[in-house]
């Protein structure tokens, strides 16, 4: 049977790594990271007051996880769908795998955040089936661990729901996405 598919944000790479479950989900799950989540967002996690590095750079050498990088001018024309005050709060790793998710290089992939704005862009970009919870990930695995509530189902679920809002409502798209819809 073929694994999952995740797309994952640097804060849930931060919380597997600090939750002691990374190497466990590289396994379960096929990886994938956008380039800039790779290069220069997920650097270090915490655990007991150390800073420990993260070394996806081998594990993508390794082929364990794949690496992404988006055309630089679709990004710009993304994020130009988004009026700038919400675009300003979704930072260049989550920008990269929307781009990755519109341009269809990875079709299949479930794309995994900890950050409002991005869960509620997914659904702004008409895209809320696409979004997976950390909660729901480790469930897959057969773990159960206390998470932060940024990390759990039922807050995609409540940022998903305010994405629809705001794609019905215009609020958050720039002027020329807001006739398109």
């Amino acid at each position: 049977m073929k694994p999952p598919l995740v797309l994952l944000d640097a804060n849930v790479i931060i919380e597997a790594h600090e939750l002691g479950l990374w190497h466990r989900m590289v396994a379960s799950f096929e990886v994938m990271v956008p380039a800039v989540v790779a290069r220069h967002e997920a650097k270090y996690f915490v655990v007991g007051g150390q800073h420990n590095p993260i070394q996806l750079a081998s594990l993508i050498a390794q082929n364990k996880v794949k690496e992404l990088q988006a055309d630089l001018s679709e990004l710009s024309e993304l994020m130009n769908q988004f009026d700038p005050l919400f675009s300003e709060s979704i930072d260049p790793g989550e920008q990269e795998a929307f781009e990755l998710m519109l341009a269809g290089r990875c079709p299949e992939h479930r794309f995994c955040s900890a950050d409002a704005r991005p869960l509620q862009a997914l659904a702004m970009l008409d895209m809320s089936d696409r979004g997976i919870s950390l909660e729901e990930l480790l469930q897959k695995m057969g773990q159960s661990k206390r998470l932060d509530e940024h990390f759990t189902k039922a807050y995609l679920e409540r940022q998903i729901r305010e994405g629809q809002r705001r794609r019905i409502q215009g609020d958050g798209l720039s002027l020329k996405s807001r006739f398109r819809i």
